[in-house]
């Protein structure tokens, strides 16, 4: 690897360790807010709408849109352009105005966030773990424990709650190893 990667994974390594004792890792819970649940608008509906594929629509008088497909799927879609959806098999998705899409997977209990294009998608997980995935395919996991993962350029490494960071490397029949002075030795080769 060439320097400038090195000094890249090493910003990184510096960046999660600072950042990994004061990250908040609390789960996003998707629920509908009152003001947009589907099930319990207070806005009267201006017309119903039966269409030929067997959805039906509801337009409401403040201008929202509930639409209902025949495999039980909800989607609401505010004047704002924000876009509710829960599927049959309860998994729920928000669209916001700005772009950013919040998916809650239910059954696993993940929540995956994408907010831009330049922008790590973020997965939280029901355990506490946090994981950024990054365009470049750089992946940094948090643990509960305050250990964290980084996989960049490649190359995997486990940061312990001390600080101390471990390049995780395969021996010859693939399992995985862990050499303790691999990152030290790998920044300066």
């Amino acid at each position: 690897a060439d320097g400038s990667s090195r000094t890249k994974v090493a910003g990184r390594i510096e960046r999660i360790n600072a950042e990994r004792g004061s990250r908040v890792r609390q789960l996003l819970t998707f629920r509908f807010i009152p003001e947009t649940d589907v099930h319990h608008r207070h806005v009267a509906v201006h017309k119903e709408i039966n269409h030929p594929d067997g959805k039906k629509e509801k337009v409401f008088n403040d201008g929202a849109h509930l639409v209902t497909f025949p495999n039980g799927t909800l989607k609401l879609v505010l004047p704002s352009g924000y876009t509710q959806i829960k599927f049959p098999n309860e998994d729920t998705k928000e669209t916001f105005e700005n772009g950013k899409t919040v998916y809650n997977y239910s059954d696993s209990q993940i929540t995956q966030i994408t907010d831009g294009n330049d922008q790590p998608q973020k997965f939280y997980f029901s355990n506490s773990q946090l994981e950024l995935h990054y365009k470049d395919d750089t992946k940094e996991i948090f643990f509960a424990d305050d250990s964290a993962k980084l996989i960049a350029g490649g190359r995997e490494y486990n940061i312990l709650p001390d600080g101390q960071v471990y390049r995780v490397t395969s021996n010859k029949s693939g399992v995985g190893e862990v050499d303790p002075t691999s990152f030290e030795r790998s920044l300066t080769e």
